[in-house]
């Protein structure tokens, strides 16, 4: 009998890793994406769904923090993004 476990941490949160550290290239890196590349815009979507762009701190209740892929897809095109969602998400 293989008696071999396998686990897989997701740590979101941020209670084994720095969730400001690890998140915050790739909710730039997203929110400049879905802006097409507009500054302003991308500064837009990072407020909507809850990192300061200023401080690079995600609120804890906020959609970066809490939601997934797609809500936060949504939230983006709510907020002005010009990409559609099945470019936002590609496995819609």
């Amino acid at each position: 009998m293989d008696t071999r476990m396998i686990g897989v941490v997701f740590d979101k949160d941020g209670t084994l890793i720095d969730f400001h550290r690890t998140w915050e290239p790739v909710i730039r890196q997203a929110a400049s994406f879905a802006a097409a590349g507009d500054a302003p815009l991308a500064r837009q979507l990072l407020i909507h769904c809850g990192l300061d762009p200023d401080s690079g701190v995600t609120a804890p209740d906020s959609l970066f923090a809490s939601a997934n892929t797609v809500e936060i897809a949504a939230a983006m095109i709510t907020a002005g993004s010009p990409i559609a969602a099945e470019q936002l998400v590609p496995s819609l």
